[in-house]
């Protein structure tokens, strides 16, 4: 997940008095709301908490009520508790929904939804929430400068959510719809690039990829935003990993980890992202007990972080279970490569793309191990979860799964059934040059 999404801050321009007795009983309520945000821009979380619950239990207007269930449910996310954020933050936007000219706050506060939901694993009551937020935009006039970041924000998050599940022209229209809105922000901007060139990397379209990280590094040096030029940073070295040349990759990597461990509470999960993309370059260089430390450390951060069951752990697995293969510890391999699909199955189904994936990255390890039976088995459960799918963004996919499937046969002696898998896998590559 490439975005961690900053504290919305809601400021109203209502005051009211707090109840007697309490610390701050002679404090308007918008002051004391500007001292809880304060608190969370500096990182003192439970301050924060504490002032925002003074805040919710004091609120009069129907703006404070919403502002100050928001803004707890956003801190309490923050803070990991994500139980007591949800409801929190669906009181929130109950009350946007019923408040005329709300469009902004309600965009925002599904976005923070949307990305609780995804840290669950639902990606389904995300994907709906960000349709639902949307289909509110108000028709037929011109969108004011903070209406329009919502909407940006919420055609950039949705986008997101499609990428990760595989959908990407879907996630292409929406993302370049976000970042060529007249009036957008920079950051909407930057946040909308950044999924482009994620996308570009992983369609190998190499040169706009590194064109696009360019772009978002020169916005974070404009505005002073370093947190954004290591992210960019990163991305130019898992970009130039992917495309096959470690020599540039490893240094920008390498700088990225300084910028984000320099402040690892703020950037945890950036630390984490970054560590995996070391462990992808110490597997290309064969450095394969520098790959585990790298992995294991990441799964550890992004367990804190995200929880046992989140989809994000899946990939850190995979590569988990690559690197102990390479060792030659294929109990372990195996137990890595078992869970990752486990948990994607568990949230996106066994018949989805993402499983599909799974399945076939852990086929190629059992094919390189010499283990053709295993390898035909897991190929075989691959396909049918790719085939499953109607998404045209899977024939590159589905045509490489069907080679390494149709080696494997050979590999069985079942010479016949590869034919008819290799045939398959030419209309496949037929229909893409089409």
């Amino acid at each position: 997940m490439r975005r961690i999404p900053a504290l919305a801050l809601f400021v109203s321009t209502f005051y009211v008095k707090l109840h007697a007795g309490t610390p701050e009983a002679s404090i308007p309520w918008m002051d004391l709301h500007k001292k809880a945000m304060a608190a969370a821009e500096r990182h003192d979380i439970q301050t924060a908490i504490s002032l925002l619950k003074i805040c919710r239990d004091t609120a009069e207007t129907t703006v404070e009520k919403g502002v100050s269930a928001n803004d707890l449910g956003l801190t309490l996310y923050r803070a990991g508790r994500v139980k007591e954020a949800r409801p929190l933050l669906q009181e929130a936007l109950d009350i946007w929904k019923a408040m005329p000219g709300s469009f902004g706050r309600l965009a925002q506060t599904s976005v923070t939804i949307a990305e609780v939901d995804r840290e669950v694993g639902n990606y389904a009551s995300a994907e709906k929430l960000m349709r639902d937020a949307l289909g509110k935009m108000p028709a037929g006039q011109e969108l004011d400068a903070r209406e329009t970041d919502a909407k940006a924000l919420a055609l950039d998050e949705l986008g997101d959510l499609l990428r990760e599940q595989g959908r990407l022209a879907e996630s292409r229209t929406l993302l370049t719809q976000a970042a060529d809105m007249p009036g957008v922000s920079w950051r909407r901007v930057a946040d909308s690039t950044l999924g482009l060139a994620e996308l570009d990397r992983d369609a190998h379209n190499w040169e706009e990829s590194l064109a696009e990280w360019n772009n978002v590094a020169e916005l974070g040096r404009d505005h002073g935003d370093e947190n954004l030029r290591a992210v960019a940073t990163r991305g130019l070295g898992a970009t130039w990993l992917n495309r096959g040349n470690a020599a540039r990759a490893e240094p920008l990597l390498r700088n990225a980890l300084a910028a984000f461990e320099s402040n690892p509470v703020v950037n945890e999960r950036q630390v984490a992202s970054t560590l995996t993309c070391m462990g992808q370059l110490y597997i290309g260089e064969d450095k394969l007990a520098l790959a585990e430390d790298a992995l294991s450390e990441a799964l550890k951060v992004d367990e804190h972080s995200f929880g046992i069951s989140h989809p994000q752990l899946a990939v850190v697995l995979t590569m988990l279970g690559d690197t102990m293969a390479r060792r030659s510890d294929m109990q372990l391999a195996r137990e890595h490569l078992s869970r990752a699909v486990q948990i994607l199955s568990a949230t996106f189904g066994e018949q989805s793309p993402m499983a599909g994936a799974a399945l076939a990255s852990w086929g190629i390890i059992e094919q390189r191990s010499h283990n053709p039976e295993r390898a035909v088995d897991l190929f075989e459960k691959s396909l049918a979860a790719l085939r499953a799918s109607n998404s045209g963004d899977l024939g590159d996919l589905k045509a490489y799964v069907l080679h390494r499937y149709a080696d494997v046969l050979k590999a069985t002696h079942r010479k016949q059934e590869a034919k008819v898998v290799l045939a398959e896998a030419k209309n496949f590559q037929a229909r893409a040059i089409k």
